[in-house]
């Protein structure tokens, strides 16, 4: 099975992490280290979709910042920082490396074929076993 494409990224506000779960789909995300937004350490968690021809988030809460005093929340503008940051540093890294679309869109399909593949084992094994509940309800009725 085709492997979702991972890396990791470069941006201006530092180094981030990237797995693409399908085409129009990129997960960013930092793991130990922390990345410089405005001047304050924060852990990110972005999951970026490809909207209308733009890379951006679908809610008004990505990109997930965490700083390292946790009590305090992260400013509206460190957030937006953070979205058009990451969103612009993907679409340069992707028109950079366009085969990672292509790549992701392959292992979304071998996944859905194998899900679908899955599912499909299930039912028949599922009819098959109503096929002989039927034949012997059928044999009863039959003795009847």
């Amino acid at each position: 099975m085709k492997e979702q494409p991972k890396g990791n990224l470069v941006t201006p506000i530092g180094p981030i992490h990237f797995c693409m779960a399908q085409a129009d789909h990129v997960f960013l995300h930092t793991e130990n280290e922390l990345i410089t937004i405005r001047g304050i350490p924060y852990h990110v968690s972005y999951h970026c979709y490809l909207i209308d021809g733009q890379w951006t988030a679908k809610d008004w809460y990505e990109p997930h910042l965490s700083r390292k005093d946790r009590y305090l929340e992260p400013s509206l503008a460190a957030r937006k920082t953070a979205r058009t940051t990451l969103a612009n540093a993907w679409s340069e890294h992707l028109t950079a490396h366009p085969e990672l679309s292509r790549q992701a869109a392959l292992a979304k399909a071998e996944s859905e074929v194998e899900k679908l593949a899955d599912e499909l084992e299930a039912l028949e094994q599922k009819v098959s076993e109503k096929r002989k509940e039927l034949a012997a309800a059928k044999k009863m009725l039959a003795v009847v």
